[in-house]
C-alpha cells in the first residue's frame, strides 16, 4: 500500500535559549504510508521525540516550527489550536514515554478514558463508560470495572502503560505517534507491550510513527526506519536492508553496538567516540563528521541524501554520486 498518510517536508524546529538558539531538528522530510509503522531510531538528543512533538503542536518554551506536515491535505504546523484539538485524539493519537507523569493523578482511569470519549464522540456518559471497559478489556486488563475506579498512582507501570494505549485507541485514529513507550517497562512488560501494539494495529489497520533507541525493536514492530542524528536523517530503509546493508558510519555504529549472542564475550562491545553533536551549533555540515572515523573535508557541507538501492538513502559523502 502506498497512499501516504503524513507527508512531513523541510521540518524544523529551534528553540530559543539564554546561551542562542538550539537546533534540535535540521529540515527532515518523511512519510508514512497507510497501514504502516515507520520507525525512527537515533540515541537521546538526535530530534526524534521533538519531531513528533511537533506535529502534534506540544511544543512549549517558545519553539520555532517551520516546515509542511501534511494530513488530510492540512498542514498540522499552521492549524489553530481548536482544529488541532479536535484532531488530536479523535485521527492521531500519541502514547507518551512516561505513563505516570502523562496521567493526571487527581482523575481515575475512568475519567481519563470518558474524557477522551465525550471530547470527540456525541455520545451519553453510560454509553462513554462502557466504551471505556470494552477499549480496557481490549488491552488486556483484567476487571475493567474496579480499575476505572482506581487512580494512576495505584497502578503498576505496565498496567498505566496499557492505559495510555487505551486512550490512544478509544476513537481508532487513522495515525498513532508512539515516543518510546516501552522505555520505563521491565523486558517481560516490554514484550507484552509490544505485542499489544503490534496486534491492535493489525487489527485496526492503523498507521504508526515509533520513536525508539532500540533497534531490537525496530526489526521487530517496523516496516520502514530512518536514522536520526544531530537533527538530521542520516539513512532511511526498508527494516530488512537497514540490518543487511546498513551504510552510513553512525548506523554501522549503532548497530555493532548491540549484543549478538554469537559474540566473543570477552570482547568489549564497541562504543562511538567522542561527544553528541551540539544542538547549539549552526554547523551547516553533517553532524556526526566529528565522531566519524572516515571524515575529511567534504563533511563540512552537509549531502545530500543519494539512493544507493531501492527505497535505500542515506546521506553520506562517500556514497553521493
Amino acid at each position: 500500500m502506498t497512499d501516504n498518510i503524513l507527508q512531513v517536508k523541510d521540518l524544523t524546529v529551534t528553540f530559543p535559549t539564554a546561551t542562542g538558539e538550539l537546533y534540535a531538528v535540521r529540515g527532515i522530510s518523511y512519510d508514512i504510508r497507510s497501514g504502516e509503522t515507520l520507525g525512527i531510531v537515533g540515541e537521546s538528543g538526535s530530534g526524534k521525540s521533538v519531531s513528533a512533538f511537533s506535529l502534534m503542536g506540544l511544543l512549549k518554551g517558545g519553539a520555532m516550527v517551520e516546515g509542511e506536515a501534511l494530513f488530510d491535505g492540512q498542514n498540522l504546523l499552521q492549524l489553530d489550536q481548536s482544529r488541532l484539538e479536535a484532531i488530536r485524539g479523535k485521527e492521531i493519537a500519541m502514547i507518551f514515554q512516561d505513563p505516570l507523569s502523562s496521567l493526571d493523578p487527581c482523575f481515575t482511569v475512568g475519567n481519563h478514558l470518558t474524557e477522551t470519549l465525550l471530547a470527540h464522540r456525541q455520545i451519553s456518559k453510560a454509553e462513554a463508560k462502557k466504551q471505556a471497559e470494552e477499549m480496557l478489556n481490549a488491552v488486556g486488563i483484567r476487571n475493567a470495572g474496579r480499575v476505572m475506579n482506581q487512580y494512576p498512582f495505584e497502578l503498576s507501570g505496565g498496567m498505566r502503560q496499557r492505559i495510555m494505549i487505551a486512550i490512544a485507541l478509544l476513537c481508532q485514529p487513522r495515525l498513532l505517534l508512539a515516543d518510546e513507550p516501552t522505555t520505563a517497562l521491565d523486558v517481560t512488560v516490554q514484550d507484552q507491550i509490544l505485542k499489544l501494539l503490534k496486534r491492535l494495529k493489525d487489527q485496526n489497520g492503523t498507521s504508526m510513527l515509533f520513536i525508539t533507541h532500540n533497534f531490537g525493536i525496530v526489526a521487530r514492530l517496523c516496516d520502514r526506519v530512518i536514522v536520526m542524528y544531530g537533527g538530521r536523517i542520516v539513512e532511511r530503509a526498508m527494516v530488512a536492508d537497514i540490518f543487511r546493508n546498513p551504510v552510513h558510519p553512525y548506523t554501522k555504529a549503532l548497530l555493532s553496538a548491540i549484543p549478538r549472542m554469537d559474540d566473543d564475550k570477552t570482547r568489549p562491545l564497541p562504543v562511538i567516540a567522542g561527544q553528541p553533536h551540539d544542538p547549539h551549533s549552526p554547523f551547516a555540515g553533517c553532524p556526526f563528521k566529528e565522531r566519524c572515523p572516515m571524515a575529511d573535508e567534504k563533511c563540512d557541507a552537509m549531502p545530500q541524501e543519494t539512493c544507493i538501492e531501492e527505497n535505500h538513502t542515506v546521506a553520506c559523502w562517500r556514497y553521493l554520486q
